[in-house]
């Protein structure tokens, strides 16, 4: 779970196009084939926006609180096992509050929570 990965992406592109061109999803890439001895990749993997629908941190799109229960909804759907979470300003008052990733605060942590009422392990961490 990513915050805003890519602020000026072209929708035009190719999702290989877009993933080339970002620095923070070819870091994630990295990472998932690091961490999967190869077996992933971010192109078989999900990779949420914690803010999707609002590339730019300023006024527009819809609320912040609706973004968040997008990406909730979408949890509950797939059931991960896993969740990397790089998204330091959720709300603190939604309940995706307690997935916030790491900060220059906060250090990268690993924990086991509920989500959904399965137990998944969150990892956090930060995304420049």
């Amino acid at each position: 779970m990513l915050e805003r990965p890519a602020r000026d992406h072209d929708y035009n592109q190719t999702f290989e196009v877009f993933v080339a061109d970002s620095p923070v999803l070819r870091g994630v890439n990295e990472v998932i084939k690091f961490v999967t001895h190869g077996a992933r990749s971010i192109f078989n993997t999900t990779v949420l926006d914690a803010f999707p629908f609002k590339p730019l941190d300023e006024a527009g799109g819809p609320p912040d609180s609706e973004c968040h229960d997008m990406v909730q909804a979408v949890l509950k759907v797939i059931k991960p096992k896993t969740i990397l979470t790089c998204c330091p300003n959720i709300s603190g008052d939604h309940d995706l509050s307690r997935l916030k990733g790491a900060d220059v605060v906060r250090s990268p942590f690993l924990s086991y929570q509920y989500v959904d009422g399965m137990l998944t392990a969150v990892v956090g961490c930060f995304q420049n």
